[in-house]
């Protein structure tokens, strides 16, 4: 016996209309990447660039952004979990990768010949007994889906341009590695949304753009020689020293052997003022190692330098310095400099092998900002220089 189908059935009802955005961007990698997998040090071959990283990487860039906006953590992280999700409820943006390629492995030491720059690739670049000299890759590119609503393509968009401007892919994007290129956001166009900012500068408990410090080359050249303008700028800086083959500029070396009690004989003298350690405000932890042969024998052991507040003392804290090469086209960039503005630590902990810790209180210095002037005074940094 035949059953007549009820009206309301009689045809399949239609699918309601997507109001959502889609859309798919291209990117190159033009800096060398490191690291990025589950093991510290080493890509995963699998799966080389991941959603979930893609998208903590754009919430970061929104908050320094977008979330300048909020005056308190609460507001920002209500506001956030809209956009970007929580353990409550999904996002509305979705992301997928498509076509990933790693791009050429090459090995960061070759022959006793090191990639460079040292100053950027140096975590690749020490040979342990478990890992030896660990691989980069050079090269590589993949393209990002996402769909979004209307209402949050605005914020998405913002997050996007920052990243690719002023991040990358794998470890060590602060320091350039994994450096980005997409024709859909020309560098020139950077700092031109006022409206992703915050009316005015105040220092709030996360990142931001406003309120920091950029410096930006105008001269185009090779992405590599980008890189390399940018990372040795900061060597060169931190690295000073009394001639070329003489004692630092810096005072955490004297400083070091003051709270330790170690000095080898020649250099029981200070040539710098003792007690500051002004370098801690690039990003820590900084491990000390002085050389302990010849002239250097007796010197401190190796000692780290650890952040704190004045009330815990952190294993890390991200340096609010970034260098870069920010991309032109598709074969070459400017370097960059970009200072966030961020919270610095109001102490420090340097902590000895033995265990035993000195308390430092962070000096007045403004290292960070003299860094900055010190870029700009560089010919090939003759650029954009100013606050955000």
């Amino acid at each position: 016996m035949m059953r007549a189908i009820p009206s309301e059935f009689a045809e399949a009802p239609h699918s309601p209309p997507s109001v959502a955005k889609s859309f798919t961007l291209d990117f190159k990698i033009t800096t060398a990447t490191y690291g990025g997998g589950v093991e510290a040090g080493l890509p995963d071959r699998i799966t080389p660039v991941r959603a979930s990283q893609c998208r903590g990487l754009l919430r970061f860039w929104w908050r320094a952004s977008r979330g300048s906006r909020f005056p308190t953590v609460a507001t920002l992280r209500a506001e956030e979990a809209r956009i970007w999700g929580s353990t409550v409820h999904s996002s509305p943006i979705q992301i997928e990768i498509l076509n990933p390629q790693l791009g050429i492995e090459a090995q960061s030491v070759r022959n006793g010949v090191y990639e460079e720059p040292r100053y950027a690739l140096f975590p690749a670049q020490s040979n342990d007994q478990h890992h030896g000299y660990r691989p980069i890759y050079k090269g590589g590119s993949f393209q990002l889906k996402f769909r979004c609503p209307p209402g949050v393509f605005d914020e998405l968009d913002a997050s996007v341009r920052y990243w690719v401007a002023f991040s990358g892919i794998g470890s060590r994007t602060r320091r350039g590695l994994g450096a980005l290129f997409c024709g859909d956001y020309p560098h020139r166009e950077i700092l031109s949304y006022p409206a992703d900012l915050a009316a005015t500068a105040v220092t709030l408990p996360w990142p931001q753009l406003k309120g920091g410090l950029i410096a930006m080359g105008n001269q185009p050249m090779l992405h590599q020689q980008a890189w390399e303008a940018a990372v040795n700028a900061l060597r060169d800086f931190r690295q000073s020293r009394y001639g070329r083959f003489g004692r630092s500029r810096r005072p955490e070396p004297d400083a070091i052997r003051v709270l330790t009690g170690q000095s080898a004989p020649a250099h029981n003298a200070p040539v710098n003022p003792a007690g500051d350690f002004p370098r801690g405000r690039f990003g820590g932890p900084i491990i000390f190692h002085f050389r302990q042969d010849g002239h250097r024998l007796g010197d401190p052991n190796d000692t780290t330098l650890l952040p704190a507040s004045d009330h815990a003392v952190f294993e890390r804290m991200a340096s609010p310095l970034i260098l870069k090469p920010i991309a032109v086209s598709a074969t070459h960039s400017v370097p960059a400099a970009l200072l966030l503005n961020a919270p610095q630590p109001s102490r420090f902990v340097l902590r000895e092998k033995d265990g035993t810790e000195h308390t430092i209180t962070a000096g007045a210095s403004d290292v960070l900002g003299e860094f900055m002037a010190f870029v700009h005074a560089r010919p090939e940094w003759r650029g954009v220089y100013g606050a955000i």
